[in-house]
């Protein structure tokens, strides 16, 4: 890097009363005179020119003896990427294990001693003099924002001769870390309220990931969606650069710690980020990523980790079915713990994340298998839109979709009409003159909508069961003719009544309802209205018990549900959890189940309903099927020795 570079680098870091010196003395000085105008201008804000990161770290007179020796070379090797660049953001995820914690503590402690040189640096970065200089430790809760970075970073401050020496803290105080300069340091739980007023110059986020994540929450209008650690992280941001911002460069940094946890948590998200802003910093480590080779035995292991159709399964070497790109090696002193929990331990150690730690539909192949069904026999989406507003003019319903078939037709006393020239039954298509159910998961604005409808079209021998106790049990096969997300326009919200529609629509073209169910949530003037105008409608949740989601797994794995494909609900299907605690089927943290508690309504009702929607589906012939004449049907019959009516020999 030249001298010119070098001093460009500087620049972007300076205060902004060394930024007045160094306009007036850059322009006056030679290449040979590079030392010189480093050392004024660092004698503008520093009593002396401080240390590198590295020796810091390393030096016995600043951490201490016995200090060096714990820190893992690639965890000095990236802090001092960090110091040397223009990072504002600091993002450390993976595996458990593998020292982010002790990184940021290493980090801030190495910005204590930065302002700990300096003059005044209150002055120096354009506060008012004796303005507070705040470090915050924000955590889930107040005892482990103590117990965890706070208190690990306050270990590294007593143990270091340097602050000791030039730098003290006040040691009667046990609440927080002071330092001379109104400098201090301290652990606040993760609420909005605990940083208010704060001239924050650095941050440490730590387990951002398992900050709640709350629906319908009284913190967001109208009941949205609360992800506590983007409003955190957002509001400090702010605050951050609103004090402290120089040129687009902040002096302090944001630590944002978290091991991984579920697909698009808060750290999943960043590094997406971060590969078009680079003041981000990213690392993610496995556990056994930072240490050297020689702390694990040399085998190692290979572990495939799940996606969307299969779970994660440590590899025995003679499997076929193989994605290389899924596939990483495992130092054999983990072997244990993946054979115990393969998922587990992909997510804690390897630090991948996965759909479901406790999946409630272990089998994902059958949730695929669902899709194929409907594959296979032509479903379509009965709407020109999987994700609809049902406020724009680009989405509509698609009739042709829906499930027509061929029938004989009748007049209005109900016999059948037949050609007078070729003497055959006129045939017509119509709609599966079936019992249709449907379930709607209502909201209003911030999360979705969730609609689906279905019909029983057969029924299905399942074996119960095994050895001599094999059952069988007759249970309805279903077809899914609607599954819908409903979404608020922007600026907007979804429309009670317009959801309604769909029923009328669908009712004009000639489907009949055998129950219209609603959540409770904001569906009482959508019951009254549709009983108003002779649906059957009521309240059903699915939320009550695990009645209504056990019965939507029992009918997935029994391949009883027909589905045509829709990505978004495969994702809900497979990121549910269940919650044993709790006795409910959930979702992730950022996920969501508006499609899953829809169908899981409509399979309730479908099997609550069995014998009825059976018994309606048995007579109806499909498209595709044979259709022999009405007189062939009844010759055979009489071949047979069953009786034939008056009014059918009249008919022949």
């Amino acid at each position: 890097m030249s001298n010119s570079e070098h001093l460009d680098g500087l620049f972007q870091r300076m205060s902004p009363k060394a930024r007045t010196v160094f306009s007036h003395l850059r322009a006056k000085a030679g290449s040979e005179d590079f030392n010189c105008l480093l050392s004024v201008l660092s004698s503008v804000d520093f009593r002396c020119e401080p240390v590198d990161v590295k020796k810091f770290l390393l030096h016995p007179q600043y951490l201490g003896t016995g200090v060096a020796e714990t820190i893992y070379p690639t965890i000095i090797d990236d802090l001092q990427e960090i110091f040397a660049g223009e990072f504002n953001e600091i993002l450390l995820s993976g595996g458990i294990g593998w020292g982010k914690s002790r990184m940021a503590e290493l980090g801030i402690a190495y910005e204590l001693y930065l302002l700990s040189s300096m003059k005044a640096p209150a002055i120096s970065y354009g506060l008012m003099p004796g303005s507070k200089l705040a470090f915050l430790n924000v955590s889930v809760t107040q005892s482990q924002a103590e117990r965890v970075l706070f208190g690990g970073l306050r270990d590294l401050i007593c143990r270091s001769p340097y602050f000791r020496e030039n730098f003290p803290f006040e040691p009667s105080v046990r609440s927080e870390i002071r330092f001379p300069q109104n400098v201090v340091c301290y652990p606040v739980a993760s609420t909005e309220s605990s940083m208010l007023g704060e001239g924050v110059f650095s941050a440490a986020f730590d387990e951002m990931n398992f900050m709640p994540v709350i629906e319908h929450s009284k913190h967001q209008r109208e009941g949205g969606t609360y992800d506590q650690a983007v409003v955190l992280y957002n509001r400090l941001s702010r605050r951050i650069r609103s004090r402290m911002n120089q040129r687009g460069h902040l002096p302090g940094h944001q630590w944002l710690i978290s091991s991984a946890r579920y697909p698009n948590d808060f750290t999943e998200r960043k590094p997406a980020e971060a590969r078009t802003d680079k003041r981000i910093f990213v690392r993610n480590y496995p556990a056994w990523g930072t240490r050297p080779k020689h702390f694990f035995v040399p085998e190692s292991f290979k572990v495939e980790f799940g996606d969307s159709t299969r779970r994660s399964r440590v590899l025995r070497g003679d499997e076929l079915d193989v994605n290389p790109e899924h596939v990483i090696e495992v130092p054999t002193d983990f072997r244990n713990e993946f054979e115990k929990d393969t998922d587990g331990a992909v997510r804690d150690y390897a630090g991948i994340s996965v759909l479901a730690i406790r999946p409630f539909i272990v089998r994902r192949d059958l949730v695929s298998r669902m899709f194929q069904l409907g594959d296979e026999l032509g479903l379509k989406h009965p709407f020109s839109k999987c994700d609809v507003t049902l406020q724009d003019e680009g989405e509509y319903l698609i009739p042709e979709n829906l499930h027509w078939i061929v029938d004989a037709k009748k007049n209005n006393d109900g016999r059948i009409l037949f050609d007078r020239v070729t003497r055959k039954q006129i045939r017509i298509r119509k709609l599966c003159p079936a019992l249709y159910f449907a379930h709607v998961d209502l909201a209003k604005r911030t999360d979705a909508c969730g609609i689906a409808i279905g019909h029983v079209v057969g029924k299905k021998n399942v074996q119960r069961g095994s050895g001599l106790d094999v059952r069988l049990e007759t249970k309805p096969v279903i077809r899914v003719d609607l599954v819908l997300r409903v979404v608020a326009p922007p600026q907007g919200e979804i429309l009670a009544s317009n959801v309604r529609g769909i029923f009328y629509s669908l009712s004009k073209l000639g489907i009949q309802f055998g129950k219209i169910s609603y959540d409770s949530f904001g569906s009482l003037e959508s019951i009254q209205t549709l009983t108003g105008e002779g649906f059957p409608a009521e309240t059903f949740s699915v939320d009550k018990n695990l009645s209504a989601y056990e019965q939507l797994k029992s009918a997935i794995y029994d391949e009883r549900v027909l589905c045509y494909r829709v990505p978004k609900l495969e994702e809900e299907l497979l990121s549910l959890e269940l919650d044993e605690k709790r006795g409910k089927v959930d979702h992730g943290p950022l996920g969501s189940k508006d499609l899953t508690d829809a169908l899981a309504g409509v399979i309730a009702h479908c099997e609550g309903n069995s014998l009825k929607a059976m018994a309606s589906a048995a007579s109806v012939p499909t498209i595709g099927q044979a259709c022999r004449s009405y007189r062939e049907e009844l010759w055979e019959r009489a071949a047979r020795g069953e009786i034939i009516t008056m009014q059918e020999f009249n008919a022949l």
